[in-house]
């Protein structure tokens, strides 16, 4: 507690009618209420909480439920007068809705027999005039020792020049974080959690600290999340000291971060990569207009540069931090993937590479040629591993490691790009349209190994690799355009699931433009040789498909398509007569097949062929 507040609310206590009330201020969340509390036995203070509070009978009303006890005798003897006050629940009902008569007998009975305690001074909706009234109305009516509790920062601009008439004293609170930490900590249900949590009582408060975060309330929440990780955490992370440090100050620094609002999602995003790209934009064009952003905001706070390490990846730290999720099987996973816990006989060579800074030089050489060897036997497909593999290359030759320029090293990695995808063994894209963020920024929760002077070459391998995937699903276009045309003879309803946004996972080709592989004729002969019920199917696929402007987007390469697609219907309806004629045009109409975007010019047509 804060040593002077103690001693001055002891010397205030012994005040018969001092005539002035004290005003005790401080940061939001620093346990200004909790301090004063403390400071007074409970038996000698009646205590109300003005928040909400919308007029001076509701205030007066809550000092006489906390007198209540007292005025028992009172309320007594209005009951056998008339009852009134027991149809309205007593004192604790008194809130604008009791006669003057029962309102002023009642408070004839108000004695100064305690310190009055009122809180969330800030929090009330009276006006000020109305707050500080009532504060005078006890001080000078009844004779009470007031004591105030206030937000400092949301009264100075209000009555900071009046308070003075009121307030006879002053007391600014400090956060008391080690007695507060003892405090929360002895509430912890968990003793094993509780031990952990005290091992590293020093860390975590010199991190608090630094934070410069005020707020108790944030201190508890703190250690009731540490001791959620600790739940799910196996013994042989817990006996490791060096790696629970570094997860412990990672998990106290960020957690405080997001929730004093300095981060957001966002933000948790490519913590590896921070430092590098503001480096990387510091030394571009605008150098002057180059800010941090929040993340390398909040780092700044912290001496150890805690915050960029990678023994919790980005994906768990937002679900443990943003969602509150803690699974256990993932946290372990994702602390297992660490340098303090990897097995470099078990684990994938790039991920020892990538790990040098921390490992044995005859480890890492040992996982360099390893290394090596899968590229030189085009060992590797998968796409995220792939990036680390040619990364690590680029890494290599920037750092005199492989003999190699950088030029060089980019042509022997789209060489293997080009190997895998003529040899079939390249995996073809995602149907999903946001198929590359699976992959785009990290791998098995690691970040790319990218520099300034590296990361034009990175992003060419990158695009060459998608493109690379998208071609091999291209090639695969006849084998699926032939499954699709099967529908549109015998049930266009799946065919529009499969075509088409819906809330199923049957759309697999909405935004692939797969239709090209199909001859448009052979496509009009067997949707108009179909069911009349068909029809209507095949008609609303395309109507859908085609909307909002998807033509001119991710489905640019069907304007031809579906341009000839148009034709074709139109020399159906023209041989067709009567009401097979009108149906013909009614699809046309209807499907959108006629809309501008597509009547493209001949050239234009044989470009997005």
């Amino acid at each position: 507690m804060t040593a002077h507040l103690k001693e001055y609310l002891d010397y205030y206590n012994t005040l018969e009618t001092p005539g002035y009330a004290v005003l005790v201020t401080g940061a939001w969340g620093v346990g200004k209420t909790y301090q004063v509390l403390d400071s007074i036995p409970e038996d000698k203070i009646y205590y109300v909480s003005l928040f909400g509070l919308q007029t001076t009978e509701e205030v007066h009303a809550s000092v006489m439920a906390a007198m209540a006890p007292s005025l028992e005798k009172v309320r007594e003897s209005l009951v056998e007068l008339g009852g009134a006050v027991e149809k309205l629940g007593g004192p604790f009902a008194l809130g604008g809705v009791l006669s003057d008569l029962v309102g002023n007998a009642l408070r004839k009975e108000i004695k100064p027999d305690r310190t009055l305690v009122l809180d969330d001074l800030e929090r009330s909706r009276l006006n000020l005039s109305d707050r500080l009234g009532i504060v005078h109305t006890y001080l000078e009516q009844y004779k009470f020792r007031v004591i105030v509790i206030a937000h400092d920062e949301k009264l100075i601009d209000e009555f900071d020049s009046l308070k003075e008439k009121t307030f006879g004293q002053t007391i600014k609170v400090k956060p008391q974080i080690d007695e507060a930490f003892d405090s929360f900590l002895s509430k912890l249900g968990d003793s094993k959690s509780a031990d952990f949590i005290n091992e590293h009582r020093d860390l975590v408060l010199r991190v608090f600290r630094q934070s410069e975060a005020s707020s108790l309330r944030v201190l508890r929440h703190l250690i009731t999340d540490i001791a959620r990780l600790h739940s799910c955490m196996a013994e042989h992370h817990l006996a490791k000291p060096e790696a629970m440090t570094e997860l412990i100050e990672l998990f106290t620094a960020l957690n405080i971060e997001v929730r004093t609002g300095n981060l957001q999602a966002r933000d948790l995003q490519d913590r590896a990569h921070a430092s590098m790209l503001y480096e990387m934009k510091r030394h571009g064009i605008n150098k002057d207009e180059v800010e941090k952003d929040p993340f390398l905001v909040s780092s700044d706070k912290y001496s150890s540069g805690s915050l960029e390490s990678q023994i919790l990846s980005d994906s768990m730290l937002a679900a443990t931090l943003m969602h509150g999720h803690y699974d256990a099987d993932e946290i372990r996973a994702a602390i297992n993937n660490s340098p303090f816990f990897l097995k470099p006989d078990k684990a994938p060579p790039w991920k020892t590479v990538i790990q040098f800074d921390v490992l044995d030089d005859g480890i890492v050489e040992a996982a360099r040629e390893r290394l090596e060897q899968q590229f030189e036997g085009r060992e590797i497909s998968d796409s995220g591993e792939m990036l680390h593999l040619f990364s690590l290359r680029l890494m290599m030759s920037q750092n005199g490691i492989i003999e190699h320029s950088l030029e060089k090293v980019r042509d022997e990695c789209i060489e293997y790009i080009c190997e895998l995808l003529e040899n079939g063994r390249l995996p073809e894209r995602d149907v999903h349209w946001q198929w590359t963020d699976a992959f785009a920024r990290s791998h098995d929760g690691h970040g790319y190994w990218v520099t300034e002077q590296t990361q034009p070459y990175f992003e060419e391998l990158f695009n060459r690799l998608v493109r690379a995937r998208e071609t091999a699903l291209e090639r695969k276009f006849p084998e699926i355009a032939a499954d699709l045309l099967q529908l549109v003879s015998t049930d266009g309803a799946r065919f529009f699931d499969r075509v088409c946004h819906t809330r199923d996972d049957e759309n697999s080709y909405a935004s692939i433009p797969v239709l090209t592989a199909m001859e448009p004729r052979q496509f009009v002969e067997r949707w108009l040789e179909s069911s009349p019920a068909n029809w209507r199917s095949i008609t609303y696929a395309l109507a859908e498909r085609y909307t909002a402007g998807r033509l001119h987007q991710e489905l640019a390469k069907e304007r031809v398509w579906a341009s000839e697609v148009l034709e074709r219907l139109e020399e159906k309806r023209d041989e067709a007569e009567g009401f097979r004629a009108f149906r013909i045009e009614r699809v046309i109409e209807f499907s959108k097949l006629r809309q501008h975007d597509l009547y493209v010019g001949e050239g234009e047509g044989e470009s997005n062929g």
